[in-house]
């Protein structure tokens, strides 16, 4: 059944106006399928003139034409009904929309028009063949004029974090409130919506925590990151502070705790270089970064080793050369103490010490400075070289050394107390530093103590001292044990949660300094500080105590994988907000706390780039406890701190902990393996490495050849600790060998033809130095299977000033007939390397010409 058709949402008005005019109408069809035969009712009375001419049926989904074969009226005698007809079609016809309509002849007999006695509106009506079939789809007519509709936004269903939250939110203000234009983040419904998002965002977080923290590339709590990370072996570094070496000039002697005093930066309105803690809290304007001894022994300053003269020999325009590894220096003698007054030493005092004084019969020493292996001492230069102002002292020229021997001595000709000393290797000059100098022109005065050493050393690092304390670990029950024919039954108090956080965030990393065992390889002064901070810990030191029981000390780890039930450990993880949080074993991995375990810790904080300093930048001790007036005490930092580094990013994290097992090698299958991994973990001592495979009987030898930096023969020691070091990298069935680099002598003959106007035996010193071990063929210059072409010796011997021609005589190895290929553990040498001159018989020069 349908309607006429009507783009009106009711024509009822106009249905019932049709009905009392004096016109005609259609009003529905019914439809019987089974006989092809339609039921039409009329909106009052059918016309007289109706035939089966006048109706037409069409549409359907092929267009094909119904044929109408027969009408039949029946007319209704009460006003109150409708005029039915019945019409019968040819065929029934499919699914689909049809109109069936009333239309007048045309002068050809064919129906064109609306009768005029018929409404236009109600000539048709649109039904269909099917409409007692079952359908999902309403019968009713769609609505052809609908409200106007706004346009709907985009809803992404997805944006859970603030961005998406804070895009859906402005889209949807562009709809409700079109007039509010303003994107400007001060204004206050721009601030309502980012504060809406945030906590939104916070919100979407906590609804899939678990999932987004499961994996490494979603987790955002950088906790979660940390520990994803360290399962492929990538630590997440936290940073770490920066630290160096500091130089204290004081009168007297005195004796300082590791954690007596602290050191800053110069506070304006304070003029000495000691002060009471007390006192510089009330002075100092803002919170400084602190500095504070790194090892944990007593700091012994004494005042005869403030500033050491370097001994001349009574010689003039010394220096002491790059490279050097060792010097001379003067030891002022001992020092006799002012007599003090026979008065208690106050108790604030009680850290600071004076220097004794011997017995009545102890003979007289010569010698006060009291150097030892071990002792750490900074060279620097102190006056301008050509003024001999301290200001115009070159602040670069500065280095510190680590003592490998201290021998005392003394000067014949004048009886002067010495110490002869020498440093590591790893330490020698990078510079030349000089010792005495002359004024400009036209004072040229000579000036004494250009440069000296500073004996009163000590390693600082950032990182204020602070304690925290924390309630005593809460009880989840007693668990009851039974009892058996060797132990007793007992009670055992079971421990609840423990997962304490440091009150103070900033926690201070620090890479480890060893302590000085003799090995320059580890313990050089220079080499402190050149670790990364993936190798840095953190500065906590946490004891617990519990009844019945010692108390515990507890050691910070990177992780409780290795950890033992026994262990006393725990990890320190540091949350997105720079909260560090303790995180303890549970009694498989590491020690668990026990039920009433009391906490207390030390640390430290301060981290990060912020404690990088530069030179000449302390200046203030501040004492917490132990100051006295009248303290003279300076503190300096000659050579910057550095090292300060900032927390790894958790997006740098995610991209290298999934790649970290192939960025670095950590088994060694063929030679060219073991020669990368001596080169990594060597590259302050090894210049280059190279690795053959020798076959000795039944077994596969690996012969490591190590040319170590500086040129020269790799020494016994290095070649041992290459073997041990390589022993947790070799392969299964591999024999580890660490041998010198095998030097190849060269033999070279030139002929120089000499510039008429220069002279001969300048030239020809000058070719021996372009061509020596500190030229061309410096040690460094060379390395494994590196050949040597001819027109590089040419081309280095015509560079020299004075050369007007060159010829290449002969070049091969010497001893030894003919030329032949370099072979892998080869290096080219060329004369002794230890001595400053070429050997006569390597270097053959024929020098011609000149005069």
């Amino acid at each position: 059944m349908s309607a006429p058709c009507s783009p009106c949402t009711s024509d009822a008005p106009r249905r019932t106006a049709v009905r009392g005019a004096n016109l005609n109408g259609l009003d529905e069809v019914e439809v019987d399928l089974a006989e092809a035969v339609l039921r039409v009712t009329f909106l009052g009375h059918a016309p007289e003139w109706l035939e089966p001419a006048n109706v037409t049926v069409t549409g359907g989904p092929d267009q094909r034409a119904i044929t109408v074969r027969d009408i039949r009226i029946d007319r209704s005698d009460d006003e109150g009904l409708d005029d039915v007809m019945t019409v019968w079609l040819d065929r029934p016809a499919g699914p689909g929309d049809y109109t069936l309509a009333i239309r007048a002849l045309d002068q050809r007999g064919e129906p064109r028009r609306v009768p005029e006695d018929f409404d236009s509106r109600y000539a048709q009506v649109r039904f269909a063949f099917t409409a007692d079939c079952p359908s999902d789809i309403d019968c009713a007519d769609a609505r052809h004029c609908p409200p106007p509709a706004f346009a709907v936004p985009n809803i992404d269903y997805l944006a859970r974090d603030y961005a998406g939250f804070r895009r859906l939110m402005l889209d949807r203000m562009a709809l409700t409130l079109p007039e509010s234009t303003e994107r400007h983040a001060a204004d206050l419904g721009i601030t309502l919506v980012e504060a809406i998002a945030t906590v939104a965002d916070q919100l979407s977080y906590y609804q899939d925590a678990v999932a987004t923290e499961a994996y490494l590339g979603t987790a955002r709590r950088r906790i979660s990151v940390r520990r994803h990370a360290r399962l492929v072996d990538y630590a997440l570094h936290e940073g770490t502070a920066a630290q160096g070496w500091a130089t204290f000039e004081i009168a007297g002697d005195i004796t300082l705790a590791p954690d007596q005093a602290f050191f800053v930066t110069p506070v304006i309105g304070i003029e000495n270089g000691a002060v009471a803690v007390e006192t510089y809290q009330a002075q100092a304007p803002v919170a400084q970064i602190a500095y504070e001894p790194v090892l944990a022994e007593p700091l012994v300053l004494r005042e005869v080793r403030n500033r050491i003269a370097l001994h001349r020999w009574r010689e003039t325009g010394c220096c002491l050369p790059k490279g050097a590894t060792g010097a001379t220096l003067v030891d002022p003698g001992p020092q006799v103490p002012p007599e003090e007054p026979d008065t208690a030493e106050p108790a604030t005092a009680r850290r600071i010490t004076s220097k004794a004084k011997g017995p009545p019969d102890t003979p007289p020493q010569t010698h006060g400075l009291d150097l030892a292996p071990g002792q750490v001492l900074v060279l620097a230069e102190v006056r301008g070289p050509r003024t001999g102002r301290p200001e115009d002292a070159d602040p670069t020229r500065r280095h510190a050394v680590r003592l490998t021997r201290a021998t005392r001595a003394t000067d014949p000709l004048d009886g002067t107390p010495l110490w002869e000393v020498a440093w590591c290797a790893q330490d020698a000059l990078p510079f030349a530093l000089c010792l005495d100098s002359v004024t400009e022109a036209p004072d040229c005065q000579w000036i004494e103590a250009v440069s000296v050493a500073y004996g009163n050393v000590a390693l600082v690092g950032a990182g204020l001292r602070r304690k925290a304390k924390w309630p005593a670990v809460p009880s989840d029950g007693v668990d009851r044990v039974c009892g058996t024919a060797c132990d007793p039954a007992e009670d055992r108090e079971l421990a609840g949660p423990f997962r304490p956080a440091l009150p103070a965030p900033d926690l201070t990393w620090r890479v480890p300094v060893p302590h000085w065992t003799g090995d320059c390889r580890q313990g050089a002064a220079n080499r402190l500080l050149r670790d990364g901070p993936e190798h840095g810990i953190p500065l906590v030191t946490l004891t617990s105590t519990l009844a019945n029981r010692a108390d515990q000390t507890w050691t910070a780890v990177g992780d409780l994988l290795g950890s033992g039930p026994a262990d006393a450990h725990f990890v320190v993880e540091v949350d997105n907000d720079g909260t560090a949080w303790l995180r303890f074993g549970d009694g498989a991995c590491g020690l668990a706390p026990a039920a009433g375990e009391q906490f207390a810790a030390t640390y430290r904080t301060g981290n990060g780039p912020d404690t990088n300093l530069g030179s000449d930048a302390l200046g203030l001790v501040v004492f917490r406890e132990g100051f006295r007036d009248g303290l003279a005490i300076k503190v300096g930092n000659p050579l910057p701190l550095r090292g300060g580094v900032a927390p790894e990013t958790l997006q740098h994290a995610r991209l290298a902990a999934p790649s970290r097992y192939r960025a670095r090698l950590e088994r060694a299958i063929v030679p060219a393996d073991y020669a990368a991994i001596i080169e990594r973990d060597f590259a302050g001592e090894v210049q280059r490495a190279a690795a053959v495979m020798r076959r000795s009987g039944a077994a596969h030898e690996v012969q490591i050849a190590i040319d170590p930096i500086g040129g020269g023969t790799a020494d016994l020691g290095l070649l041992r600790a290459v073997e041990r070091h390589l022993r947790d990298y070799r392969r299964i069935g591999h024999d580890l060998r660490a041998v010198p680099a095998r030097e190849v002598a060269l033999a070279i003959s030139l002929l120089v033809c000499v510039d008429p106007l220069h002279r001969r035996e300048l030239v020809t010193a000058a070719l021996r130095r372009a061509l020596g071990p500190q030229g061309l063929f410096a040690p460094d210059n060379w390395t494994f299977g590196d050949a040597i072409a001819a027109s590089r010796i040419v081309a280095t011997a015509q560079r020299v000033e004075g050369v007007a021609h060159v010829t290449l005589r002969h070049l091969g190895r010497r001893f030894v007939a003919g030329d032949g290929e370099m072979e892998s553990l080869e290096v080219l040498r060329l004369g002794a390397q230890n001595l400053p001159v070429l050997e006569p018989a390597s270097l053959q020069l024929e020098v011609r010409g000149g005069r």
